[in-house]
């Protein structure tokens, strides 16, 4: 549902019927959403979790389709604040264990990495959004360098 709803949302301008693309992208969005939901809070007892490596990977693609979505103007009606909360305390988690699948490929500093890019990017976009002279642009770009050089600092 995700990936079709960002398509739909991305492409809607060139759909025959631009607002039923958006409805249906944007129902899909939220049908998502409540799976999404339901995977982690009944997942353990089900049984369809999954690892957190893919739980993780899961959230940062999550993340990187609204980033896009928000790009082309739309709302952020998921949270991707909460997002990008979850996505660090899954690496957070899996830091504690030496072996875990989710640094199988990418190292620990790297999954970081990839996951503070993404907030660069999104709190870029927070700046872009905003007037050069208000106070709410001078965080957003502050915060996005803060992130940067903290990524620099901690590269190994």
């Amino acid at each position: 549902y995700f990936n079709r709803a960002v398509f739909l949302l991305t492409v809607k301008d060139d759909h025959p019927d631009p607002k039923e693309a958006e409805r249906q992208g944007f129902r899909d969005l939220s049908t998502s959403k409540d799976m999404d939901r339901e995977v982690v809070d009944n997942g353990d007892q089900e049984g369809f979790k999954g690892e957190q490596d893919i739980h993780f990977e899961l959230l940062l693609g999550r993340i990187k389709g609204l980033l896009l979505l928000l790009r082309l103007g739309y709302k952020d009606k998921w949270g991707l604040e909460d997002l990008f909360a979850e996505a660090r305390q899954e690496l957070k988690a899996a830091q504690s264990a030496p072996d875990h699948p989710l640094f199988r490929d990418i190292c620990p500093s790297g999954q970081m990495q990839r996951l503070d890019f993404a907030l660069i990017e999104y709190h870029c976009h927070l700046a872009d959004r905003r007037e050069d002279n208000d106070e709410n642009y001078d965080i957003a770009v502050a915060t996005a360098a803060q992130i940067a050089i903290r990524m620099l600092v901690e590269d190994e």
